[in-house]
């Protein structure tokens, strides 16, 4: 009776080392899938391919203890806008810059001096705006905006039907929502409209 119960226990240990060791591979092997994510994605910034990027994959321990200068800000930008750490479902980051030249040629001469030759800018953080006049009708237009956009994911528990007592809120049904918060450094920038889809499972 007592071999047979040291073989039970001994039977339970095995299978509970087994279990905790197939965890924790599983845990090790998701950490690898993530830092081999990582890499390909930091090799992807570095090169000039920008039509594509791939996602950086962190926990939130990670994102707090990170070194990295753009991921730093991101998560002071989310604890600014009053995400909490643990609320967070995604951030990204956007560095914007607009380009456009105007040229204009009159018919008529509107320049005297053939040497003549005006070139002035009007420029601050976010914008650059540049006048270039030369003889004898020409009359170039220069504008550079900058934007540092971030685009922050918050999860969110809400009520899927509110009431008005406060005993049967305790009891009902939430689930999780997510909110976007958008950012825009520059504030000569206004969007004007913007959606989010999220996907679910049917």
């Amino acid at each position: 009776m007592k071999r047979t119960l040291i073989e039970v226990l001994a039977i339970i240990a095995v299978f509970a080392l087994l279990l905790h060791l197939g965890k924790t591979i599983k845990d090790l092997n998701t950490r690898l899938a993530y830092s081999v994510n990582n890499e390909k994605a930091y090799a992807a910034e570095r090169t000039d391919l920008k039509s594509k990027n791939r996602t950086f994959q962190l926990t939130i321990k990670q994102l707090k203890s990170s070194t990295d200068s753009l991921t730093r800000k991101l998560k002071e930008v989310a604890n600014e806008s009053g995400i909490k750490d643990k609320r967070i479902k995604s951030l990204q980051y956007q560095l914007e810059h607009y380009s456009k030249t105007d040229t204009i040629k009159i018919q008529d001469t509107i320049f005297k001096d053939p040497q003549f030759v005006l070139d002035t800018c009007v420029q601050d953080e976010w914008n650059k705006s540049c006048l270039h006049l030369k003889y004898p009708n020409e009359i170039t237009m220069n504008h550079e905006y900058t934007n540092s956009k971030y685009i922050l994911a918050e999860g969110k528990r809400e009520t899927i039907k509110p009431r008005k007592w406060f005993l049967p809120r305790w009891f009902s049904k939430k689930h999780t929502i997510v909110e976007i918060t958008v950012v825009d450094e520059n504030p000569y920038v206004i969007t004007k409209e913007q959606r989010f889809i999220q996907i679910v499972e049917d």
